[in-house]
């Protein structure tokens, strides 16, 4: 058992991934801080990282080649909720994709083959498809 004292809120989940050189999880701080913790188990250090991107952050998920951490952001901003893109390499923060309003993202896949990111909405009770070559929204699945 590993047991991390990071100061965080509600740490849904730790994906981690395993890198050529390390392996590090990503935990979502459930708070509108805006705060994702990646933590190196090969050097047992955590880094902080803050963004005006994240918005109460609840589930993590990475692309196979673990290139990028895909972040689920619960809280609404004046567009809708969104997902935000994380550089493993560097830690450098993307663009997030808007999912739209009455969403409530909670968990992610991506596809085996790294194009598609799909999101399970819990609030609009649908699923969300983002083209991860183009970073857009494809369709949303509702009903399910």
């Amino acid at each position: 058992m590993i047991s991390l004292a990071l100061g965080i809120s509600l740490p849904d989940a730790l994906p981690v991934h395993a890198g050529t050189a390390d392996v590090v999880g990503y935990l979502p701080n459930f708070t509108s801080a805006g705060q994702v913790i990646a933590y190196d188990f090969t050097t047992s250090t955590a880094t902080t990282i803050t963004s005006a991107n994240f918005n109460y952050p609840i589930a993590i998920t990475f692309t196979p080649n673990a290139a990028t951490a895909w972040v689920a952001n619960y809280g609404a901003t004046a567009n809708g909720t969104t997902v935000t893109p994380i550089t493993t390499a560097t830690n450098a923060v993307g663009t997030p994709i808007t999912l739209g309003t009455n969403m409530g993202p909670e968990s992610l896949a991506v596809s085996p083959n790294g194009s598609t990111l799909y999101v399970a909405d819990y609030t609009g009770n649908a699923v969300s498809v983002i083209n991860l070559s183009t970073d857009t929204l494809t369709t949303t699945i509702t009903g399910v």
